[in-house]
C-alpha cells in the first residue's frame, strides 16, 4: 500500500511546494526485553532497499526507523524499544525516533542536543499522572550515556540508510 499510494500523495505535497517525508515505522522489529544477540539484518535491509528506491523516485526524505532500531539493537542490545504489555514503542523508541527525525530533516547529527527527557502528560480521570502500559511513569529522563548513545545511534542508522540508498536503483 505504501508503494502504491505514496506517489499519489507526493504529487499533492509537491503541488503545494512541500517535500515528502517517508516515516517508516518498525513495529515488528522492536524488542520488549534486552537482546542476547542482534536480530537478523536481512529483512530490515530488504525493506530499506524498497523504501530507498521509492524515496529516490519521489525525491523524499526518509526517517528509516527499522534500520535505526537495528543499529540500536546491535550496539545497545540492553535497551528495549517497546512496552512489554503493549506492542507500541516505549520512551526509548520515542526518543530514538525524535533524534532520527532531527537528523533526517536537518541532515545533521543530533549528537550534543541537550534534551534528555521524554514525557506524556496524560492524566487519569482524577487528574493524577497516567501510567505507561507496563505500569511505570510516562516521563523518562535518560542518563548522559544513554542520551549520547541514542543520539549517535540515530545518526549512524540514518547514515547507514543513506549509504544503502545511494546504491539503490536509479531515480
Amino acid at each position: 500500500i505504501y508503494v502504491e499510494y505514496e506517489p499519489k500523495y507526493a504529487e499533492l505535497v509537491k503541488a503545494q511546494g512541500g517535500r515528502v517525508v517517508l516515516y517508516e515505522t518498525t513495529p515488528t522489529t522492536q524488542n520488549s526485553v534486552p537482546l542476547a544477540a542482534p536480530p537478523d539484518p536481512a529483512p530490515v535491509t530488504a525493506k530499506a532497499k524498497t523504501i530507498a528506491v521509492l524515496a529516490k523516485q519521489l525525491d523524499a526524505i526518509v526517517v528509516p526507523m527499522s534500520m535505526v532500531a537495528l543499529r540500536c539493537q546491535t550496539v545497545r542490545p540492553d535497551l528495549t524499544l517497546r512496552w512489554v504489555k503493549d506492542g507500541h514503542g516505549n520512551q526509548t523508541m520515542g526518543y530514538l525516533t525524535a533524534c532520527t527525525f532531527y537528523a533526517a530533516l536537518f541532515n545533521r547529527s543530533p549528537e550534543g542536543l541537550p534534551i534528555d527527557t521524554v514525557n506524556d502528560n496524560r492524566t487519569t480521570k482524577d487528574g493524577k499522572p497516567a501510567q505507561d502500559p507496563d505500569g511505570g511513569p510516562y516521563k523518562r529522563t535518560f542518563s548522559a550515556k544513554d542520551r549520547a548513545d541514542l543520539q549517535r545511534i540515530a545518526w549512524e542508522g540514518l547514515k547507514q540508510f543513506q549509504q544503502l540508498a545511494a546504491s539503490a536503483g536509479p531515480r
